[in-house]
């Protein structure tokens, strides 16, 4: 009997029905039942059981996101019966921090005896084998028969000293510092990790980048529970939808684990932006994202490629970004998402045009000129011609305070042609699907230099629907938007125009989006991503290091 292939998605982001993360697991779960794959899904460990589909096989085990927030418990129903974890995993319910600063302090004993573990440990795996074997050799069986006992026992320690205070001895210093950090110390311990461990440390510690070093980590003993449980073989793929390089050390790790032959292939999708506007590799420097996702991307080259780890992007532009600054080769998949469950318009002719808002209000997405725009459109346009449709939650009013502001000043505009919906949370993604039925016009104020090669599922969602929109020139969004299906704008001016242009034109607009909307929707589906996945065949091969590094 054939066993039926496997599709395994991690979706550590996953904790609630709010946000992308959900909406994406779901879509491409089912594309996976219809493809005839039996899915699996790894969801954050706040995920609450009766959220995903009965159907649908998954397991809480991740307890963290890809944000790098605060570690939580993992559900104690979540542990693998009889399959103990290499990784040196916590106990069940235990959350492990991702900082020093909630760990005690060791005392200077527990200092010392661990310094001098640590520098045997770098002298061992940093020092040149040779050297190391013939500097042993000589100590024990070179050494004049006279030097006996205590004296050759000091000769071997004398020997360690010397090796671990060469060019290497740097490594015992950086092991010292990262012992503060539990899933990196973790790992040190485990001889099968301790020489990529040295490794990463090296590059990654001059960078400050100890507490991605220490998520990555973490991420890999949740990530090597789901796999356990999940059981895959070399036939099935690990599909990680929304990544950062930091969680491609562990997946490096563990596809090392497995072995080539036997390893599962695992497909990474990096959505989010390197740079701020225009750049490219010869000032990545400039931005704190790139440095990082850089680094991590550079330790994968230099340990080895192989087909059993492929990258991706949403968007072309994004791809070229991440293959100037690696090395590596990044392929474009379609963005995925239930159209279907988008029903069609009921507008009828005489009744006034809808000019939406959706998605999260947050302050690089251009809600705070929401106020502003809704005023101004107030006074060109004759009153019943045009109504206002805001749904917008905040998630992170921290990060978002001109939206908080622009939130309050909205909800003092009043007037019965504005109207608020979900703002204290999100919706159910039926109802949120049925917000595009109602929109005439979908505004998507966004940063132009933080959108440049970055997608939206908003525009992505008008298009499907069949519904003209307004976007940022010079991004991902206007090379999207067909003609005559919106307008695009350069400031907030510029923004306030072209709104009303397609107030004025909306007929024309209106239909050039519905004759685009069968093409875009043979492009972009969950079932797209799934083949394109399972299609990527695997070539069995040694892992190489021929990546031309960018420099």
């Amino acid at each position: 009997m054939i066993s039926q292939r496997k599709l395994l998605i991690v979706a550590n982001g996953l904790r609630e029905q709010t946000g992308h993360y959900f909406e994406t697991s779901v879509a491409l779960a089912e594309a996976a039942r219809r493809a005839g794959c039996q899915c699996v899904l790894g969801a954050h460990a706040e995920c609450p059981p009766d959220l995903l589909p009965p159907w649908l096989d998954n397991h809480r085990f991740f307890r963290t996101d890809h944000w790098m927030r605060e570690a939580v418990a993992a559900p104690c129903n979540e542990t693998v019966e009889g399959q103990p974890s290499a990784s040196g995993d916590a106990e069940c319910g235990a959350a492990l921090p991702l900082g020093p600063s909630s760990i005690a302090r060791p005392s200077a004993r527990q200092t010392a005896v661990g310094a001098a573990r640590l520098a045997k440990l770098a002298t061992r795996y940093a020092m040149p084998p040779l050297a190391y074997d013939a500097a042993r050799v000589f100590v024990r069986y070179c050494l004049p028969r006279t030097v006996r006992g205590s004296q050759r026992r000091q000769a071997r320690q004398d020997l360690q000293t010397a090796a671990s205070r060469w060019k290497y001895g740097r490594d015992a210093e950086l092991a010292q510092q990262a012992a503060h950090w539990p899933a990196i110390a973790a790992a040190l311990d485990d001889a099968r990790l301790r020489p990529r461990l040295l490794d990463a440390l090296r590059r990654l510690s001059p960078l400050g980048l100890l507490a991605e070093l220490e998520y990555a980590l973490l991420f890999r003993q949740d990530l090597d529970r789901f796999l356990k449980a999940a059981d895959p073989g070399p036939d099935d793929h690990v599909l990680l939808t929304t990544s950062h390089a930091r969680e491609l050390l562990a997946v490096h790790l563990i596809a090392e684990q497995f072995g080539l032959d036997a390893s599962p292939t695992f497909h990474l999708e990096f959505r989010h932006p390197l740079f701020e506007g225009e750049t490219n590799a010869h000032c990545w420097e400039r931005s704190p994202g790139a440095v990082m996702q850089r680094a991590f991307l550079l330790l994968h080259a230099e340990w080895g490629t192989s087909q059993n780890v492929r990258f991706y992007t949403d968007a072309e532009a994004l791809a070229r970004d991440y293959e100037s600054i690696s090395g590596l080769r990044f392929d474009v998949l379609p963005l995925p998402f239930r159209s279907e469950l988008i029903p069609e318009s009921t507008r009828h002719a005489d009744s006034p045009l809808t000019i939406a808002y959706l998605g999260g209000a947050r302050d690089e997405k251009g809600f705070p000129w929401l106020p502003n725009l809704i005023a101004t459109l107030r006074q060109q346009n004759d009153a019943g011609r045009v109504r206002f449709l805001i749904q917008a939650n905040i998630s992170a009013p921290e990060h978002n305070p001109h939206s908080v502001a622009a939130l309050e000043r909205l909800r003092t505009l009043g007037g019965d042609d504005l109207e608020f919906v979900a703002l204290e949370e999100g919706l159910p993604p039926d109802d949120y699907y049925r917000l595009f039925a109602r929109a005439d016009v979908v505004l998507l104020p966004y940063l132009p230099e933080r959108y440049r090669a970055c997608t939206s599922g908003v525009l992505a969602e008008a298009l499907a629907a069949g519904v003209p929109a307004v976007v940022p020139k010079g991004t991902w969004l206007s090379s999207q938007l067909p003609n005559a299906v919106g307008e695009t704008f350069e400031g907030y001016e510029s923004f306030v125009e072209a709104v009303q242009r397609v107030i004025d034109g909306y007929p024309t607009y209106r239909a050039a989006a519905q004759a685009c909307r069968p093409a875009w929707l043979m492009r972009h589906t969950p079932d797209a991503v799934v083949a394109a996945v399972l299609a990527a065949g695997k070539t069995k091969r040694k892992p190489e290091s021929a990546v031309e590094l960018p420099r």
